[in-house]
């Protein structure tokens, strides 16, 4: 659309990909926010040439976007440290969910209140190997729920299956979305998230959203998300996360205050409310000309604002 006969008064560009295409974006007159939703480069699928290149990316997009967010003040520090820029802090958010009471679940033969569950793609950085070998230590009747992009033949997805082989408490739902997601939340009696490098995790924020008791690794953009309102284990370290693990699951009265001190927690922080009431104010400074920095000259704009703004995401 930025390319067609009428341009937006704001391009949100969610990536670095998406960001690098600013410089030729604010040259046809529009403000360009990017938001940064992790550190991409970092991600475990990248090789040294695709991380090359994303490195080039997020310099390109920095340099030129007229203001630049990120969903974790752990983001916003790290371009401040490498870049000596300003990044405004505007994190993602859910919405306060109602119990759903089981129904599919017990379907699938998931007892509820009788399982850890883990929702996220199968990927290495979101750490499903720490949890399964952890959780195989366990002398429980509890099971282990994996909800994510079915494992493939081959490759990490493989390795998990392997992981799990011989234990018929871990079980492997594939993608779940819809009311069976919402089920598995509401009855878990823990949501466990292992990651080694998130952006900010909707799912952590999902999880708390529901009222369930939540662990997660120690980084510290798990941190920003739960503050004292869940369980913490040390990132990687299987041996700790056995014990968090064994620890949660024998102390339920415990867990379910942590978990109602959670719920608030995200009805107070993580709303979207807040994050639609923050973007706005960004737009309305960016297109007012409150720009990070004049990285080159930009096309003559008219003076008068318009009264609502046109925002175009990519």
């Amino acid at each position: 659309k930025a390319f067609g006969e009428e341009t937006p008064d704001v391009l949100h560009l969610h990536s670095v990909v998406a960001g690098s295409l600013a410089p030729l974006l604010r040259r046809k007159g529009a403000s360009c926010v990017v938001q940064m939703h992790g550190i991409e480069w970092l991600r475990s699928r990248w090789g040294a040439v695709a991380r090359g290149v994303l490195k080039a990316m997020e310099r390109a997009s920095l340099a030129s976007a007229d203001a630049i967010t990120a969903v974790s003040q752990t983001q916003c520090d790290y371009f401040k440290k490498n870049y000596d820029l300003d990044c405004e802090y505007i994190s993602t958010a859910a919405e306060s969910k109602e119990f759903a009471s089981p129904k599919l679940i017990c379907e699938l033969g998931i007892r509820p209140r009788k399982y850890v569950l883990f929702a996220a793609r199968l990927v290495p950085e979101k750490g499903a190997h720490y949890l399964i070998e952890a959780f195989r230590r366990l002398s429980t009747d509890h099971s282990l729920i994996i909800a994510g992009d079915a494992p493939a033949v081959g490759g990490y997805g493989q390795q998990l299956l392997d992981m799990a082989k011989g234990d018929e408490r871990i079980r492997f739902l594939g993608r779940v979305q819809g009311r069976l997601l919402e089920e598995l939340f509401s009855n878990a009696a823990l949501f466990a998230q292992p990651s080694e490098l998130e952006g900010l995790s909707i799912g952590l924020i999902e999880g708390m959203s529901y009222g369930t008791p939540c662990l997660a690794s120690d980084i510290p953009e798990n941190r920003e998300v739960v503050g004292d309102a869940a369980l913490l284990f040390r990132s990687k370290d299987v041996d700790d996360l056995e014990r968090q693990l064994n620890w949660a699951l024998s102390n339920v009265e415990a867990t379910v205050k942590l978990a109602a001190h959670g719920r608030r927690r995200v009805q107070q922080l993580f709303t979207w409310e807040r994050v639609v009431d923050q973007l706005e104010a960004l737009y309305t400074r960016v297109t007012a000309g409150a720009r990070k920095r004049d990285s080159f000259p930009l096309p003559q704009r008219p003076a008068a604002q318009p009264k609502q703004l046109s925002v175009t995401e990519s």
